[in-house]
């Protein structure tokens, strides 16, 4: 089983991998384990499936269209990555990436 981090702050400190092997990114950074990690289980849509659950996230018609309208566009965006991008499309160096785009 592979194992990732999935590093979505670093970004904005100019780290360019937001996605990286483990125990790479555990050696590179020196971190320190303070639990095991965790199975990302989450769908395109779990978040929504969730709010509409919570009765404050419930109140209007226009907050259900919403997340409805939402849950249309990630479930429509999915098929495309599915259908259109390939599983190699990280590898290789920054220029390599633009010509696969």
């Amino acid at each position: 089983m592979e194992s990732w981090i999935i590093d979505t702050t670093g970004c904005q400190y100019g780290f360019r991998e937001i996605l990286v092997p483990f125990n790479k990114y555990i050696a590179d950074k020196s971190c320190q384990l303070l639990g095991d990690p965790t199975m990302y289980s989450w769908t395109e849509t779990k978040d929504l499936d969730y709010f509409s659950t919570l009765s404050v996230m419930n109140k209007s018609r226009a907050q259900k269209q919403d997340r409805e309208l939402e849950r249309k566009a990630r479930l429509r965006f999915a098929d495309f990555v599915d259908r259109h991008v390939g599983a190699d499309i990280l590898d290789g160096s920054a220029s390599e990436f633009n010509e696969k785009l």
